[in-house]
Order: C-alpha cells, then sequence, then structure tokens
C-alpha cells in the first residue's frame, strides 16, 4: 500500500493501523514499513481471518482482493491514501498461522513472503 504524497515512515504506519481498525477491525494482521531512501516509505501486510474476499483484476494479469466482507477496502484506502494492491501471498504456505515462529526473525520473513530485503519493522 503506498501514498499519493510523502508521508514518513511513522506516519505511514498510523495511517495503516487507523485504516485496519476503522475500516476492517476482525482482521489480524501483521505489517511492516518500507523505507525509501528519498521519501518516506510504503507498507507490506500479511492479512489474516479476512472472511469472504472478493477479487478484482489487476496489473500484470494478477488478481486483487476488491473486498473483504464486502468493505472494499481497495477503494476506500485510494480516496483517503492511494494507490494499493492486496494479492496473495508469494508462498501459499505464508499463512499467519504458519508464520508464528518467524515473528522472531523479521527479517526472514520480510525477505520470504515480501521480497523486501532491508526492511524497517514498526
Amino acid at each position: 500500500m503506498t501514498f499519493e504524497r510523502e508521508v514518513s515512515v511513522w506516519g505511514a504506519a498510523r495511517c495503516f493501523e487507523d485504516f485496519v481498525v476503522r475500516q476492517i477491525p476482525w482482521v489480524k494482521c501483521f505489517y511492516s514499513v518500507e523505507r525509501h531512501r528519498v521519501h518516506g516509505g510504503h507498507l507490506h501486510a500479511l492479512f489474516a481471518e479476512c472472511g469472504e474476499l472478493e477479487w478484482r483484476p489487476g496489473a500484470r494479469g494478477r488478481m486483487l482482493v476488491g473486498s473483504i466482507n464486502g468493505v472494499d477496502v481497495w477503494d476506500q484506502w485510494k480516496r483517503r491514501y492511494g494507490r494499493n494492491s492486496i494479492e496473495m501471498p508469494r508462498r501459499s504456505d505464508a499463512t499467519a498461522r504458519n508464520l508464528e515462529c518467524e515473528f522472531a526473525d523479521p527479517r526472514k520473513l520480510t525477505e520470504e513472503v515480501f521480497g523486501v530485503e532491508k526492511p524497517w519493522i514498526g
């Protein structure tokens, strides 16, 4: 999830937490903010126990989550902050339940699941 304008790392974390609490409070999640060299950062998150998902076509042939239990999360984020894409994890075994043991080493979790080499964990 990204922002249309520059947002600090701390600001990105606050925006995401506020969004999840207000829009999809039943969803459990783990997130990190990836810092950019020139400006703030953007988010990577892993959602669990989402409920019913509705899919929409995305760029490069990917299928993206459009809504979670009837909440159009794509549209709500876009209206407030900017671009986003919620997609399936790159590894099929990368679920919240399977990742519990990985939280001790956030670098490993972030590299393997999200493909980010140098994460900033908030």
